[in-house]
């Protein structure tokens, strides 16, 4: 079952908007509305972590304000980065940071100001598990991954999927990447624009199906080579 999340913008009509028109023969209305599908299983409780998947501008972000808005911290930049977690114990600020892939000792006592954007973000993350006090909502994470290399999105998820866990935490995760999404484990996915809704069973289910038609197919392969007529 499906309903739609319709959201609708006013545009104006001035001379570059005309000129779009005109060069390319095309009529914009001065309302424009954009239906995201809502699969119904999304109201279904979770044990700890879900992820929204899609191409950008598919609607993840607009689906994941369902379930919370997403808080961005302000950190002390003259601060090192982890004494921005002065609040709680330093070994527990040193795990933390490690969930979120920020490993790297070094990294520890640089003043934030010095962080790359992939490090700031995954600060920003840390901040938000550590400031998520009320473990019966649910924390959401948009852009997940968007700004750190494959490798490191990938060891990240593991990471971090584990200490939800360990903390029974609930997340949802927003992401254009699907190659985190083994890595994090989730309980449910959600596919954009295909409005596809796989719980973890489902999901492992149709990639042992999907690797048995792969194996099948170079074994097919492998022996045709074989026929001689």
């Amino acid at each position: 079952m499906f309903e739609t999340l319709d959201l609708t913008t006013s545009i104006e009509i001035d001379d570059h908007v005309k000129y779009v028109e005109k060069a390319f023969d095309l009529h914009v209305d001065e309302t424009m509305t954009t239906r995201i599908p809502l699969h119904h299983r999304l109201n279904e409780s979770f044990e700890n972590i879900g992820v929204i998947y899609g191409a950008s501008g598919s609607g993840k972000s607009s689906i994941l304000k369902r379930f919370g808005n997403e808080i961005h911290h302000d950190f002390d930049k003259e601060k090192t980065l982890i004494s921005n977690f002065d609040f709680m114990p330093p070994e527990n600020a040193a795990q933390l940071l490690s969930a979120v892939g920020l490993s790297s000792v070094p990294a520890w006592v640089r003043q934030y100001r010095l962080l790359s954007n992939g490090e700031q973000y995954r600060a920003n993350l840390a901040m938000s598990l550590a400031r998520h006090a009320d473990k019966s909502k649910i924390l959401v994470v948009d852009e997940y991954t968007s700004v750190v290399d494959r490798n490191t999105a990938k060891s990240m998820s593991n990471a971090l999927q584990k200490y939800i866990r360990r903390n029974d935490l609930k997340v949802v995760f927003a992401s254009c990447h699907d190659d985190v999404i083994d890595w994090l484990q989730p309980d449910w996915t959600y596919t954009l624009p295909s409005a596809v809704y796989e719980k973890k069973a489902q999901r492992g289910q149709n990639r042992a199906s999907m690797f048995a038609s792969f194996v099948a197919k170079v074994q097919l392969g492998k022996y045709s080579n074989n026929i001689t007529i």
